[in-house]
């Protein structure tokens, strides 16, 4: 998200998402049918590289968080029914990149720019394709620190 610094020269100032924490969670059954609640972060893994050697790393790779902020998007203006959240028109319901319009982000402000952030999905334990699957968002409990 943006906010005008000073509207004479309308300079803009990125700010920071805030919000409460949500965990967020895949549910969908194992072999033998039962329902299971698995964290989204088992199932994203810091990117590898390989062959992109102009993307300088400086750090090592954190571990996926458990959960996101509930950054809220941003709800607009319809000429026709109901106010409606950007994250509605742009797509960028949880996101891990930050546009600013999303429901759901990573804390901090998330660019293209930031090498630290290349993910990539950890297909080992998730199930096959056409499975139905249920997103859980829950709102984390402040008192659980992860």
């Amino acid at each position: 998200m943006q906010q005008v610094l000073d509207e004479e020269s309308t300079r803009w100032i990125p700010v920071p998402p805030a919000g409460d924490p949500i965990e967020v969670s895949l549910v969908f059954p194992d072999a033998k049918g039962k329902l299971g609640e698995h964290p989204i972060s088992k199932f994203v893994s810091p990117a590898q590289m390989n062959g992109f050697d102009e993307v300088a790393i400086k750090e090592k790779p954190k571990a996926f968080p458990f959960s996101f902020l509930f950054a809220g998007s941003h709800l607009l203006e319809s000429k026709e029914g109901p106010r409606k959240y950007a994250c509605e028109y742009s797509g960028n319901v949880i996101s891990i990149s930050t546009f600013g319009d999303e429901l759901l982000c990573l804390p901090g402000i998330h660019g293209h720019q930031n090498a630290g952030l290349a993910w990539q999905v950890n297909p080992e334990g998730l199930p096959d394709i056409g499975t139905a699957v249920i997103l859980r968002l829950r709102p984390k409990d402040k008192n659980n620190k992860q």
